[in-house]
Protein backbone atom coordinates (compact mmCIF):
# COMPACT_ATOMS: atom_id res chain seq x y z
CA UNK A 1 0.00 0.00 0.00
CA UNK A 2 0.91 3.65 -0.14
CA UNK A 3 0.28 6.50 2.29
CA UNK A 4 -0.54 10.13 1.48
CA UNK A 5 -3.06 12.76 2.51
CA UNK A 6 -1.24 15.88 3.68
CA UNK A 7 -0.21 17.14 7.13
CA UNK A 8 -1.85 15.13 9.90
CA UNK A 9 -3.83 13.08 7.39
CA UNK A 10 -3.19 9.63 5.94
CA UNK A 11 -4.45 7.55 3.06
CA UNK A 12 -3.74 3.86 2.66
CA UNK A 13 -4.52 1.74 -0.40
CA UNK A 14 -4.61 -2.02 0.25
CA UNK A 15 -5.03 -4.84 -2.24
CA UNK A 16 -5.06 -8.37 -0.83
CA UNK A 17 -4.64 -11.75 -2.49
CA UNK A 18 -8.01 -12.72 -0.96
CA UNK A 19 -9.77 -10.45 -3.49
CA UNK A 20 -10.40 -7.61 -1.04
CA UNK A 21 -9.25 -4.13 -2.11
CA UNK A 22 -9.85 -0.89 -0.25
CA UNK A 23 -8.96 2.74 0.32
CA UNK A 24 -8.63 3.97 3.90
CA UNK A 25 -8.34 7.53 5.17
CA UNK A 26 -7.58 8.85 8.62
CA UNK A 27 -5.28 10.81 10.84
CA UNK A 28 -1.72 10.76 12.06
CA UNK A 29 -1.54 11.98 15.63
CA UNK A 30 0.54 12.04 18.77
CA UNK A 31 -0.43 8.45 19.57
CA UNK A 32 -0.07 6.89 16.12
CA UNK A 33 -1.98 6.41 12.90
CA UNK A 34 -5.63 5.40 12.54
CA UNK A 35 -7.42 4.89 9.22
CA UNK A 36 -10.78 3.44 8.22
CA UNK A 37 -12.13 2.31 4.89
CA UNK A 38 -13.91 4.81 2.68
CA UNK A 39 -14.14 2.57 -0.39
CA UNK A 40 -14.20 -1.26 -0.50
CA UNK A 41 -14.16 -3.46 -3.60
CA UNK A 42 -14.33 -7.24 -3.55
CA UNK A 43 -13.48 -9.19 -6.68
CA UNK A 44 -15.76 -11.99 -7.88
CA UNK A 45 -13.39 -14.60 -6.44
CA UNK A 46 -13.11 -12.89 -3.01
CA UNK A 47 -12.94 -15.23 -0.03
CA UNK A 48 -15.30 -14.88 2.93
CA UNK A 49 -18.40 -12.75 3.53
CA UNK A 50 -18.76 -9.19 2.16
CA UNK A 51 -16.79 -6.68 4.24
CA UNK A 52 -18.53 -3.39 5.16
CA UNK A 53 -15.80 -1.52 7.05
CA UNK A 54 -12.15 -1.92 7.97
CA UNK A 55 -10.23 0.05 10.59
CA UNK A 56 -6.44 -0.14 10.93
CA UNK A 57 -4.40 1.37 13.74
CA UNK A 58 -0.63 1.67 14.20
CA UNK A 59 0.80 2.93 17.49
CA UNK A 60 4.24 2.91 19.17
CA UNK A 61 4.89 1.24 22.51
CA UNK A 62 7.36 2.24 25.17
CA UNK A 63 9.60 -0.76 24.45
CA UNK A 64 10.41 0.46 20.90
CA UNK A 65 7.99 -1.84 19.11
CA UNK A 66 5.08 -0.82 16.91
CA UNK A 67 1.62 -2.29 17.48
CA UNK A 68 -0.80 -2.86 14.65
CA UNK A 69 -4.50 -3.77 14.86
CA UNK A 70 -7.18 -4.49 12.27
CA UNK A 71 -10.92 -4.45 13.00
CA UNK A 72 -13.70 -5.07 10.49
CA UNK A 73 -17.41 -5.70 10.05
CA UNK A 74 -19.20 -8.00 7.59
CA UNK A 75 -22.70 -8.55 6.27
CA UNK A 76 -25.27 -6.45 8.10
CA UNK A 77 -23.10 -6.12 11.24
CA UNK A 78 -22.18 -2.57 12.15
CA UNK A 79 -20.02 -3.54 15.11
CA UNK A 80 -16.31 -3.80 14.34
CA UNK A 81 -14.59 -7.02 15.39
CA UNK A 82 -10.84 -7.36 16.03
CA UNK A 83 -9.34 -9.78 13.51
CA UNK A 84 -5.62 -9.05 13.88
CA UNK A 85 -3.18 -7.79 16.47
CA UNK A 86 0.51 -7.69 15.67
CA UNK A 87 3.71 -6.33 17.15
CA UNK A 88 6.33 -5.15 14.69
CA UNK A 89 9.87 -5.49 16.00
CA UNK A 90 12.90 -3.45 14.92
CA UNK A 91 15.11 -5.62 12.71
CA UNK A 92 18.13 -4.68 14.85
CA UNK A 93 16.51 -6.54 17.78
CA UNK A 94 16.13 -9.80 15.88
CA UNK A 95 18.40 -12.74 15.53
CA UNK A 96 17.88 -14.09 12.03
CA UNK A 97 18.43 -17.77 11.37
CA UNK A 98 18.94 -18.95 7.81
CA UNK A 99 17.33 -22.11 6.48
CA UNK A 100 20.32 -24.44 5.87
CA UNK A 101 18.93 -25.82 2.60
CA UNK A 102 17.80 -22.55 0.96
CA UNK A 103 19.66 -19.78 2.79
CA UNK A 104 16.32 -17.97 3.28
CA UNK A 105 15.80 -16.11 6.60
CA UNK A 106 13.53 -18.08 8.96
CA UNK A 107 12.81 -15.27 11.46
CA UNK A 108 10.07 -12.71 10.95
CA UNK A 109 9.82 -9.10 12.04
CA UNK A 110 6.13 -9.59 12.78
CA UNK A 111 4.57 -11.42 15.70
CA UNK A 112 0.87 -11.71 14.88
CA UNK A 113 -2.14 -13.60 16.06
CA UNK A 114 -5.81 -13.69 15.26
CA UNK A 115 -7.95 -13.06 18.33
CA UNK A 116 -10.16 -16.08 19.01
CA UNK A 117 -13.26 -13.89 19.40
CA UNK A 118 -13.25 -12.74 15.76
CA UNK A 119 -15.53 -14.30 13.14
CA UNK A 120 -14.23 -16.70 10.54
CA UNK A 121 -14.14 -15.61 6.92
CA UNK A 122 -12.60 -12.55 5.35
CA UNK A 123 -9.35 -11.43 6.90
CA UNK A 124 -8.72 -7.76 6.16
Amino acid sequence: GSMAGGPGRAQMVVSQVTGLHYLCEGEVGEFGLEVQSVQICQSSNAEGPPVNMIKRRFFPRGDGTLCYTVDYSTGTDVELVRCLEATLLPLANMSVMLDPSSGVPMASAVQAHRPSAGPAGAFP
